[in-house]
């Protein structure tokens, strides 16, 4: 109700078990239309995940991409930018590995805890009030001449697995700012 076509809502569409499929930043165009602007690597899963509740509201989903100016690709310093502001992109490589808390979006006044109910709302709400999350994003500096995929393991030095990179972007030819979800207490 609060959406007008001069403000918007940040959010994350998520699973049965509180795992993020896509973000998005939520738009009211003229014509009262809901516009859900997302990561364009994940469109198309977004669609098929909003797909299946289309019957119960009687509405139609459809790829609008085409009708707005974007930019090609994403440009670094626009990745850098956003990463060193602590917010992370769910792209295909990440949809379904993370629940809100561990990318921090707590924080980040994506969730709401007074909202009636939604998808994943039990498990999210059950890690907010019993302070359960156990891994968390971290903004992190590594020596590399490229940034490590979205997704991608991090091993401690004895080889086990401690976490996954959220999103990465490259300073310099030799330095990468990742921000990455790590157990706590391997943080």
């Amino acid at each position: 109700n609060g959406l007008t076509p001069d403000n918007s809502v940040k959010g994350a569409h998520c699973t049965a078990k509180g795992r993020i499929v896509f973000l998005f930043t939520a738009h009211c165009d003229l014509d009262d239309n809901l516009i859900l602007q997302t990561h364009p690597s994940i469109v198309d899963i977004a669609i098929a995940s909003l797909k299946k509740y289309a019957v119960f509201f009687k509405t139609e989903i459809s790829d609008v991409s085409a009708q707005y100016t974007c930019e090609e690709g994403h440009s670094d310093q626009a990745d850098l930018i956003r990463l060193r502001a602590g917010i992370a992109d769910v792209v295909a490589e990440t949809s379904e590995m993370f629940i809100p808390q561990m990318l921090n979006l707590d924080a980040l006044g994506y969730i709401s805890f007074k909202k009636g109910c939604y998808t994943g709302q039990e498990i999210i709400a059950r890690a907010h009030y019993r302070g359960a999350v156990k891994r968390r994003m971290h903004h992190l500096q590594i020596a590399a001449s490229q940034p490590p995929k979205p997704g991608s393991e991090i091993h401690s030095t004895e080889g086990r697995t401690i976490g996954n990179i959220a999103s990465a972007a490259q300073v310099d030819s030799k330095t990468v700012e990742l921000l990455a979800v790590l157990a706590d207490k391997s943080s």
